[in-house]
C-alpha cells in the first residue's frame, strides 16, 4: 500500500480549492477534531491522513449503496417514508465557513418532512419545544488525553414529538 499523507502545505491549498474527493478527506480527516478545515492536525509521529483512509477502508463497503449530493438540504430530493438524519451546525458553536446556517428554516423543514410521512432525527445539543429527546449521550468538547481541561456536552438526538404516538 502506498503511503498515505497529506502535508501541512497541501492541506492549506486544499482549503480554498474546489470541491473535489481529496479536499473532503482533507477537510475532515486531517483537521484538528475532525472539524471542517479547523486547523492542520498535528500529534507528535500520528498519521491523521493514514488513520482517515483506514477508517474510511472499514466504511466503504457499509456504504457501497449510498447515493452522495453536494446541495442544500432544501434542494435535496428525497424518496417518500424515508429516514432522515440530520446534523446541522450546532447551535452556539463554531459556524461554518459557508456562512450562518439559519436554524428556525431548518427547524420548519424538518416539521415539514415528518408531516409528508418521512422520518426525520436530528442531532444537536437542544431542540424546539415540540421535539423529543430520544437519544443522548455525555461527549468531551475537545479531543484531549487530559480530561480536566475538557468541557463536556450532551449530544442528542430528537424527534417531531407528535411523531412519537403514531
Amino acid at each position: 500500500m502506498a503511503s498515505v499523507k497529506i502535508t501541512e502545505e497541501e492541506y492549506a491549498s486544499l482549503k480554498y480549492a474546489s470541491p473535489s474527493p481529496l479536499r473532503g478527506f482533507a477537510a475532515m480527516a486531517c483537521s484538528y477534531s475532525g472539524k471542517f478545515f479547523g486547523g492542520y492536525a498535528r500529534s507528535g509521529s500520528r498519521n491523521y491522513a493514514l488513520n482517515g483512509h483506514n477508517t474510511a477502508m472499514k466504511t466503504q463497503p457499509k456504504i457501497k449503496d449510498v447515493a452522495f449530493r453536494h446541495c442544500s438540504y432544501l434542494d435535496l430530493e428525497i424518496p417518500p417514508r424515508s429516514l432522515i438524519y440530520c446534523d446541522p451546525p450546532y447551535t452556539s458553536t463554531t459556524k461554518y465557513t459557508t456562512g450562518s446556517f439559519d436554524s428556525e428554516v431548518f427547524w420548519n423543514w424538518c416539521r415539514e418532512k415528518s408531516e409528508d410521512g418521512h422520518t426525520v432525527i436530528v442531532s444537536e445539543y437542544s431542540a424546539p419545544d415540540d421535539f423529543e429527546c430520544i437519544w443522548q449521550i455525555e461527549r468531551n468538547l475537545e479531543m484531549r488525553t487530559n480530561k480536566e481541561k475538557s468541557e463536556k456536552r450532551i449530544e442528542r438526538l430528537f424527534i417531531l414529538r407528535s411523531l412519537l404516538n403514531k
